[in-house]
């Protein structure tokens, strides 16, 4: 049964009142002082979180609380669409962890689920005792278990088998909702006959009781060959302190040492830094960036219409030597990521105008879910102007947000199409070294939006090269 909605501001003086109608509500259903008092701690916890961590500097945003009686229990209803964060995040730092325990602490269930395109949503409930037939029980809603039951040696890590493709959607959905980028995940058997295609790899850790408690995959990309993107990382809730997820990746990097690939590569987001940190412990470096790509159906989205920005990084399980031809604006980028990965690389800065012969070789693919396209340019001949003009012009059509270039950067004359990609509002954001074929520069356009730096949060050696990447955005 609903008993108000109201919507309320970003500004802690928002909190007095939403305190005030759980008060009032709680009263009028029996619900103790004592009581009252201690769950009210809670909901100024949690609507705190919303404001200082959702939306922190954004007072003028909105977003929704409601109260509803369920069964016996008061259930408050927090609804936002602010910046991504959930429990265990927010345990990173003494001060947040304190608020969830208090969070967890003073209510009879706490939740937190990612709604997909609609935000996130925390339920907060409180045992009414005063009500008739009321008798103690478990909360409906569970937070995490302090410890897990079992050691991690008590999992089996194996490759994924038919019959649990379907547990590997469901810890998807519980972790995404519908939101996951690789989309064929959601698919239980194209995803595994995609496995069995050699498209996809993937490994999961299964309980001693046979639940799929966790999972993790090798993906294979159209445009990059000889590199898998690490990705599909996910364990289930009441496993989150079995400490499986090491042994998931060291799994599928062992597997990946015996493909023959040159790396293995992983997109962390650039908004928050503990991705980031776990590529850093696995060897990787950083590549690059992929400026708002993650588009507004998005659980990790923070705001309605708002896009989610990414990083490229890999480890190298292979570097033969090759030369790099680039434009003396992208050198500082370019020496960076050669530099931070110790790569085998000679960078020479391409005379101008310089030589091209023959036809271009120019290709372009478009991911509609994701707003997203991709040029790419595998070879740059007299013909590139028009060619890559053509291929912009049938993306900005086709209403992609973003639109990556990707430009082949081992002959000279590739200096050619970074020429024409920046008179066409493209940008450099790094250089890809992980693949069989070349190397490719990373150029990319921003159809209707910016690249808020603000809102990115990174660690080094990531910080280092976002640094270089924004002075090369040239001026509007």
């Amino acid at each position: 049964m609903d008993l108000i909605r109201m919507s309320v501001r970003a500004e802690d003086a928002s909190i007095p009142m939403v305190e005030e109608a759980v008060g009032y509500y709680g009263g009028l259903y029996g619900l103790g002082a004592d009581e009252t008092e201690r769950f009210l701690v809670t909901v100024e916890e949690a609507v705190s979180q919303v404001i200082s961590y959702g939306f922190p500097g954004r007072p003028d945003s909105m977003f929704d609380v409601s109260l509803g009686i369920e069964g016996l229990d008061l259930v408050v209803t927090i609804s936002d669409k602010g910046i991504p964060y959930d429990y265990e995040s927010l345990e990173g730092s003494e001060e947040s962890r304190l608020s969830v325990l208090l969070l967890k602490g003073f209510a009879d269930g706490a939740s937190l689920t990612s709604m997909g395109s609609e935000g996130r949503r925390q339920v907060l409930r409180k045992h009414l005792s005063a009500l008739p037939g009321y008798a103690r029980s478990e909360p409906l809603l569970q937070a995490a278990p302090e410890a897990c039951p079992y050691s991690p040696g008590d999992f089996d890590i194996h490759p994924l088998r038919r019959s649990e493709a379907i547990e590997v959607a469901q810890c998807m959905y519980d972790e995404f909702g519908y939101t996951y980028p690789h989309e064929i995940v959601y698919h239980p058997d194209g995803f595994f006959n995609a496995v069995e295609r050699g498209e996809c790899v993937s490994y999961v850790a299964t309980a001693p009781d046979g639940e799929v408690a966790g999972h993790v995959a090798l993906v294979a990309s159209p445009s990059l060959h000889g590199t898998m993107e690490l990705c599909m990382g996910v364990v289930r809730r009441k496993y989150r302190k079995c400490s499986i997820m090491s042994g998931l990746t060291a799994a599928a990097m062992e597997r990946a040492s015996h493909m023959g690939l040159r790396s293995v590569n992983a997109m962390p987001v650039a908004y928050h830094p503990f991705t980031q940190k776990v590529c850093n412990k696995q060897g990787m470096h950083p590549f690059g960036f992929s400026f708002n790509r993650l588009n507004g159906d998005l659980s990790t989205s923070y705001e309605q219409g708002s896009r989610g920005s990414l990083a490229l990084s890999a480890i190298l399980l292979s570097d033969p030597h090759r030369d790099i031809y680039i434009r003396p604006a992208v050198l500082d980028i370019v020496g960076y990521v050669v530099d931070d990965g110790d790569l085998d690389r000679d960078i020479y800065v391409a005379g101008c105008p310089v030589p091209l012969e023959g036809d271009s070789a120019v290709t372009a693919e478009t991911d509609a879910r994701m707003g997203f396209g991709r040029i790419v340019v595998r070879r740059t001949g007299e013909d590139v102007r028009p060619s890559l003009r053509a291929m912009d012009r049938r993306l900005c059509e086709q209403r992609c947000e973003v639109i990556e270039m990707l430009i082949a950067a081992n002959e000279e004359s590739s200096v050619a199409a970074y020429d024409e990609a920046v008179s066409l509002g493209y940008f450099c954001t790094g250089i890809f070294c992980g693949c069989d074929d070349t190397d490719w520069l990373l150029m990319e356009k921003l159809v209707f939006s910016s690249v808020d730096f603000g809102c990115l949060e990174t660690v080094e050696p990531y910080t280092g090269l976002l640094e270089l990447v924004e002075e090369g955005i040239p001026d509007e």
